[in-house]
């Protein structure tokens, strides 16, 4: 299953419909296609998708509203962690993605999400109050995207909810039955919530190569694991160092860098992701990396031979220098807050890809990309008021 586009509404961040397209809007050249992924005709997928503001202007709920659509497409329950977070005091949100199993259809699915009290947990739960699924033959010519791709009728619907299906919980999608019937599965894993935490998993410890500990951390010899369940031991040896010996994963992340724990969760994640041509969600992508670890991990993502499933990541920065790392301006999307967040595509304001975006983006061409200088007038003065008083 590849995403092409979300709608969503009712979410309480977003006062305006959020509209996010994961396809290709520019012209298509036939030197652009290393860097695509090719659905049908000339519809073609951005490998990689940014998403770049200034801080708190909404980035996080952004990739929490795409995490809560992938998690509905995935047959996923929605009270789960990600939905209780992109959620949250919205009583009525509904979300129309647009996917494709293969060449030749387009389907649109309309899930409406509401919300309940839960006395016993002092929490909200949250129930699909109804749905409808449409599906439409692509014809094998040129898509015509801006007039009628996503346009639907009622002769495509195919199923809705009716609420009283037996064999469905009130929380997951009916895309269940329609999974069942194309046997074939979407697989997407998200980071966005341990954005501030640096922990590595043993889960995912046994299964990194060798090979992503020494590109993250050249001065590691090796580490081999001793034991099983709870009871494990590390050996870890740094080049010309003494063996060093950690009790259990807490020790162990004791002695690895803050960059190292984290390229190992998101590069083992990345891998998962890459072998089954899924989506990746990171927050912050450039938090306790380097440039180049982070360019890495996006060319991975662009390459067609490490990524020839169409695996789809998409991220959130404040570093404009990572926008020259791509090629075309509908990969990129500004998010301000102006009275609410919203999102738009760089393709809308920048028609040109050979302009250097991290240029236009420090400039103030794309507005709301930068301070103002009138906080910063603001600030300067509430520092030299401080600096005044402790005199």
């Amino acid at each position: 299953m590849k995403l092409i586009r979300v709608e969503i509404e009712g979410m309480e961040l977003f006062p305006q419909k959020l509209e996010i397209n994961l396809y290709a809007k520019q012209r298509v050249n036939p030197n652009d296609t290393e860097n695509l992924f090719w659905m049908c005709s000339n519809l073609y997928l951005n490998r990689t998708n940014a998403f770049i503001g200034i801080n708190a202007s909404g980035k996080t709920s952004v990739l929490r509203a795409l995490a809560v659509t992938l998690q509905v497409l995935r047959r996923m329950p929605l009270n789960q962690s990600i939905a209780q977070h992109a959620l949250k005091n919205s009583p009525k949100t509904t979300i129309t993605s647009y996917f494709m199993y293969g060449p030749t259809e387009l389907f649109k699915l309309e899930t409406v999400i509401k919300s309940r009290s839960d006395v016993t947990v002092n929490e909200n739960k949250y129930y699909i109050e109804s749905e409808t699924l449409w599906k439409k033959a692509v014809d094998s010519g040129a898509v015509s995207i801006k007039n009628d791709l996503f346009s639907f009728q009622d002769k495509h619907e195919i199923m809705t909810r009716k609420g009283d299906e037996a064999f469905l919980s009130e929380d997951v999608s009916i895309i269940i039955s329609l999974d069942d019937q194309y046997l074939n599965d979407m697989y997407f894993a998200s980071v966005v919530e341990i954005t501030d935490l640096n922990f590595f998993p043993i889960s995912n410890a046994v299964r990194v190569p060798m090979e992503y500990i020494r590109f993250l951390d050249p001065s590691i010899e090796k580490i081999t694991i001793e034991g099983e369940g709870d009871n494990l031991l590390f050996r870890l040896k740094f080049f010309g160092k003494e063996e060093i010996i950690a009790y259990g994963i807490y020790q162990l992340n004791q002695y690895l860098s803050s960059g190292t724990i984290k390229g190992l969760t998101v590069f083992y994640n990345a891998t998962e992701v890459l072998k089954r041509g899924g989506y990746f969600l990171i927050d912050e992508i450039e938090n306790h990396f380097n440039r180049e670890i982070v360019a890495t991990l996006i060319r991975l993502f662009q390459d067609r031979s490490t990524n020839p499933f169409g695996a789809v990541l998409l991220f959130s920065t404040h570093y404009p220098s990572l926008l020259d790392e791509f090629d075309r301006n509908d990969a990129i999307n500004i998010v301000r807050n102006m009275n609410g967040i919203e999102v738009q595509s760089l393709a809308e304001i920048l028609k040109r890809n050979d302009i250097k975006k991290s240029e236009a983006y420090d400039s103030s061409y794309l507005g709301g990309t930068a301070p103002s200088y009138e906080t910063y007038i603001e600030m300067k003065r509430a520092l030299l008021r401080e600096l005044n008083e402790g005199y």
